[in-house]
């Protein structure tokens, strides 16, 4: 069977596996702090492929599982629908356990829709009850721009949201209940990511993507200001002792380094190299990664 004949999955399994790199580190003990399960056509991400990559010789002991829209309730109050995402991830838990012979998914970061306000606490109550002990915060992406070759996230995000009283409030909520707030922004959000955790300084925010510093569209082209400006940002939101960053993210093709278009995956050095890069200026948050 040729390349071009193979499913998107195989394609993609197939380019990976490509490039093989030494571990240079079996022993450490690893929490990857953010994947998803999902069964989307030719490319199918669930306990089985997740087990394999696991066991790839990283010595990888648990994970956090981070919202991507899966497996929602088909039924009941709309508000409710995410919670089956958090029982589908249980679910794939259980056949981790039963294959490996001990829990992986360790934490689970939901979807919750934040503009409920003080009426969230119904839906959280939910997911606690979902998840058995693995529920621990929320994520619902804002990101936006407002460039129109930028895909925004596909929820549709209203400028500023991160800002909305109505939203700010949920994200207090959060706190309440000891959960953190995971934040999908773009590079060019990062004040208001900065300035809702000036509101809420009782919920944990951790900003995924290395704060997502824009590649393409209007940003191709202009990496250094890009990186530049998320330097400085980074460095106002590593000042509050709220403030988390992930260190993760750096593949994605809104990144704008065209990775994917390459015969061979880049090298951990060269991806290790990129990661560096962008979160130059901020080690106060990079030392408290989320």
């Amino acid at each position: 069977m040729s390349n071009t004949e193979l499913s998107l999955g195989a394609r993609r399994a197939a380019w990976r596996a490509s490039l093989r790199e030494e571990v240079l580190w079996p022993t450490q003990r690893i929490c990857d702090p953010h994947h998803h399960l999902w069964g989307h056509a030719d490319d199918e991400y669930y306990a089985a492929q997740l087990a394999a990559d696991i066991g790839d010789g990283h010595n990888v002991r648990k994970t956090v599982y981070v919202e991507c829209e899966w497996a929602y309730r088909t039924d009941g109050p709309v508000e409710m629908a995410s919670v089956g995402e958090t029982e589908f991830v249980v679910a794939q838990d259980e056949i981790l356990r039963a294959q490996l012979g001990h829990s992986v998914i360790a934490g689970i970061i939901a979807f919750a829709d934040l503009r409920l306000g003080t009426a969230l606490r119904p839906v959280l109550d939910a997911h606690h009850e979902a998840g058995r002990g693995r529920f621990c915060g929320v994520r619902h992406a804002v990101a936006w721009d407002a460039s129109p070759a930028i895909f925004n996230h596909h929820l549709q995000p209203p400028p500023h949201l991160l800002l909305d009283p109505q939203f700010v409030a949920g994200v207090r909520t959060l706190g309440e209940q000891q959960l953190c707030f995971d934040v999908w922004a773009f590079h060019s959000q990062l004040s208001e990511v900065t300035e809702l955790a000036r509101r809420a300084p009782g919920t944990t925010i951790v900003l995924d993507h290395l704060g997502a510093p824009l590649g393409v569209g209007p940003y191709a082209g202009r990496r250094e200001e890009v990186l530049a400006h998320c330097r400085t940002a980074l460095q106002a939101f590593a000042e509050l002792p709220n403030a988390r960053l992930k260190l993760g993210g750096i593949g994605m093709t809104t990144y704008g380094n065209g990775w994917h278009k390459q015969p061979q995956p880049p090298t951990s050095r060269t991806s290790s190299r990129a990661g560096v890069i962008s979160c130059a200026g901020a080690s106060t948050a990079s030392g408290r990664c989320g």
